[in-house]
């Protein structure tokens, strides 16, 4: 905030808790009206607005020999792209083959017509999802895809439900956003409470949650150390409450 100025002036870089949403890089004047309205109006908001699961993406894989029914993430190009409507029951379907390197596999969409213009024959995409085989060889069905550059995401990616039209992909870019600003997280537990019970700090915990370490339980998030931080913290305000 500039000393003297209007206190609703904010400056790049001094995020803390309670700035409000409008103020972060890619939030603008209509988003920040429909977080707002759902109940999303300072960083701290959308900080405690934690993935509801996450996904591996460690590990590019190219062959599927052994994970059948499991959802992997890979890279291939698009060697053949059609789509069609099913005459009986007006579905339609979006069908590429797509070629890893190492084996072929069917991607399919069902009901999106609009993912077609994003898809190009001979170009080369990520795809994540559930990788299964049937008699015509290995298929995905409905699996999330983007343009393969060197600038992908990897690791453990978290997921987030939708706030009304604000995609996961959105607000996992400004939760980053908000991270990348070095916002400000003051610690509200006593230290001695953080050594005894052997819990991360405040603002490593959050940014963890956020950001998942490669060694991160994601298929039990809530038993980590950053999980049971935030479930220590909750309690042991909502009971400091009831003493008073």
């Amino acid at each position: 905030m500039r000393r003297g100025g209007s206190p609703f002036t904010i400056e790049m870089g001094n995020l803390n808790l309670f700035t409000p949403l409008r103020f972060v890089k890619g939030v603008g004047k209509r988003r920040a009206e429909i977080l707002k309205r759902e109940g999303f109006e300072f960083v701290k908001d959308l900080l405690y607005y934690f993935p509801f699961r996450y996904e591996d993406r460690r590990e590019k894989v190219k062959s599927f020999e052994g994970l059948v029914g499991q959802k992997v993430f890979t890279t291939g190009k698009i060697t053949s792209l059609h789509s069609f409507t099913t005459f009986r029951k007006r579905v339609n379907i979006i069908e590429a083959l797509v070629d890893t390197g190492a084996t072929k596999f069917r991607a399919i969409w069902f009901n999106q017509p609009f993912l077609l213009p994003n898809l190009k024959k001979g170009k080369s995409y990520s795809f994540y999802g559930r990788i299964k085989l049937n008699q015509k060889g290995w298929v995905m069905e409905n699996p999330e895809f983007r343009i393969s550059d060197d600038s992908e995401r990897t690791g453990i990616i978290p997921v987030y439900e939708r706030i009304r039209s604000i995609s996961p992909k959105i607000i996992r870019n400004l939760i980053e956003e908000i991270f990348k600003n070095n916002v400000e997280i003051k610690e509200n537990l006593p230290y001695f409470l953080i050594k005894k019970h052997n819990l991360p700090e405040r603002g490593k915990a959050l940014y963890e949650i956020h950001f998942p370490p490669n060694d991160f339980n994601f298929s039990s998030p809530l038993s980590s150390p950053q999980f049971r931080r935030i479930i220590f913290e909750e309690l042991f305000f909502m009971e400091l409450g009831l003493a008073y």
